[in-house]
């Protein structure tokens, strides 16, 4: 990994977050149920009205590796470092 970088998630994205997030790995390290493409068509549409939330898909070069969301962005109790 060379090229490490972040952008915004798309809905184009789609395919990639089902494809990670159904893995065996992801579903036991998080007790998760397996999710379906429309469930991720759902989530990426709220996201992008959800100013509480930021999500991106975590690249090295044009490849997408990961990806992060980060929550609770308007949060009261936020705390500087």
């Amino acid at each position: 990994m060379n090229d490490i970088r972040l952008r915004a998630v798309t809905n184009d994205d789609v395919p990639f977050l089902t494809f990670i997030m159904n893995t065996d790995a992801v579903l036991n390290a998080l007790n998760e149920l397996p999710t379906q493409l429309e469930d991720w068509v759902c989530a990426v549409q709220e996201w992008q009205h959800d100013e509480d939330e930021e999500d991106y898909i975590i690249c090295d070069g044009e490849t997408a590796v990961g990806w992060l969301g980060i929550n609770n962005l308007e949060s009261i109790e936020k705390k500087p470092i």
